[in-house]
């Protein structure tokens, strides 16, 4: 996977958005199980299960662009 922004400035999307993006970036473009609770810790995350869900759908959408790409 790669590196997300899809072209937005830092500004234009809220803090919690460009968190998750800088943590799935930080990950190597996936859910990296094994680096969340460092990742998750470095941010402060309060709520993980919610950050976590974020990340997950951050996944998601990445592969269904991915297999819009290949069709």
């Amino acid at each position: 996977m790669s590196d997300v922004t899809g072209g937005l400035q830092s500004g234009e999307m809220p803090d919690e958005e460009q968190m998750v993006i800088r943590a799935w970036n930080m990950m190597g473009g996936e859910v990296n199980w094994i680096a969340l609770p460092v990742i998750a810790e470095m941010f402060g995350v309060v709520d993980v299960e919610c950050f976590l869900a974020r990340l997950i759908a951050l996944r998601d959408h990445m592969q269904r662009q991915a297999a819009a790409k290949v069709r």
